[in-house]
């Protein structure tokens, strides 16, 4: 997953650090001029041993859940870790991915999408192709599948293209950074409507 946002890569690690030491309750395992790693303790006692649990599920792909007694007798070596990574991006801002344990990498990209890329952003329209959704809101576009989220914003999109068939038809959004967020098998008149809404957004920005 990656996230290009206006904001510089120090002021986005800045940022991050402040949230996930200060509200979150993490320490900083690890850090140089463009990454961060974050550590955190789950607390396996009354309400959070059910998150643990779940949270190990989620790591480890399991369908049955961790014995208490298990995550008790580890909780000493127990760290969920989680690392953001912002390098510099093409035409400015900063290029973000994440990586680690989910219950932590969720509650870091969950503070990006609503503090940096404000979620409050109008959704303006979307279409689905299987288990995948392509979302266009006022300020970017999203594509979510089943191995995450990708962002593009309005600002950093290079090139826009719709491939009409027969039947269905393939929509691809390129970043200026060579990102592709494409989407396939899609209704033709909906592609359409979704292409011409996504240049109506960039063209607004020439």
């Amino acid at each position: 997953m990656e996230i290009l946002i206006d904001t510089t890569p120090a002021e986005c690690l800045k940022q991050a650090a402040e949230y996930m030491v200060g509200e979150v309750g993490c320490t900083i395992d690890h850090s140089n001029e463009y990454s961060i790693t974050f550590s955190h303790k789950p607390n396996v006692t009354g309400g959070g041993l059910s998150k643990t649990v779940l949270a190990l599920d989620s790591a480890f792909g399991r369908e049955k859940g961790v014995g208490a007694g298990q995550i008790m007798q580890t909780q000493a070596l127990l760290e969920f870790k989680t690392t953001l990574v912002a390098l510099p991006a093409d035409g400015g801002g900063a290029r973000l991915s994440l990586g680690g344990i989910p219950a932590t990498t969720e509650i870091l990209h969950e503070w990006i999408k609503r503090d940096l890329l404000n979620l409050s952003a109008e959704l303006l329209d979307k279409v689905l192709s299987g288990k995948q959704m392509l979302a266009v809101y006022s300020d970017r576009v999203e594509l979510t599948q089943e191995s995450g989220t990708d962002t593009i914003m309005f600002d950093q999109i290079e090139d826009l293209s719709l491939e009409q068939g027969w039947v269905n038809a393939t929509l691809a959004v390129r970043s200026r950074d060579g990102r592709v967020l494409s989407l396939e098998k899609l209704d033709g008149r909906k592609a359409k409507n979704i292409h011409a809404l996504i240049e109506e957004r960039v063209d607004s920005l020439k």
